[in-house]
């Protein structure tokens, strides 16, 4: 399964909290920008209901009271500031290790209504495996 979404003309959080609610085991995520709020309380309802959440967010802007990086660490998911001397320019969900959420689309308002962006969501298996070794190496570097 292949989707392609174009904002603004699309309305793309919807679709992303519409996949975030249905996850069962696991959602890992990489954002340069997180200012959603409608994603980060799928998030952290998704959280609350057992499922493991766990990210990483680029250091610049993540201690602005509009990042959802403080929401989510106060409810207890798995977060982290990146760790590394580069942007973290990911944009990058992985649902229960098959479905991966990528593209140019940051995860706030402005992407939603204001921007030109894309994203794709992709079912498989192999290509969440890359993202998730991604996501383990940035975890890593986070926590240093």
């Amino acid at each position: 399964m292949v989707e392609t979404y174009f904002s603004p003309q699309d309305p793309i959080a919807p679709r992303i909290v519409e996949r975030i609610d249905a996850a069962e085991h696991s959602i890992q995520f990489m954002a340069f920008s997180f200012t959603h709020d409608g994603i980060g309380a799928a998030m952290r309802e998704r959280h609350r209901a057992g499922v493991k959440v766990r990210g990483v967010f680029e250091r610049t802007g993540s201690q602005t009271r509009f990042s959802e990086y403080h929401p989510l660490r106060e409810a207890g998911a798995e977060v982290y500031q990146d760790g590394n001397p580069y942007v973290t320019h990911h944009k990058v969900i992985v649902l229960d290790e098959r479905l991966t959420m990528f593209g140019s689309y940051n995860f706030s308002a402005n992407a939603e209504d204001d921007n030109d962006e894309n994203i794709m969501f992709v079912e498989d298996a192999t290509l969440a495996g890359h993202f998730l070794a991604e996501v383990e190496r940035v975890v890593e570097a986070a926590r240093r």
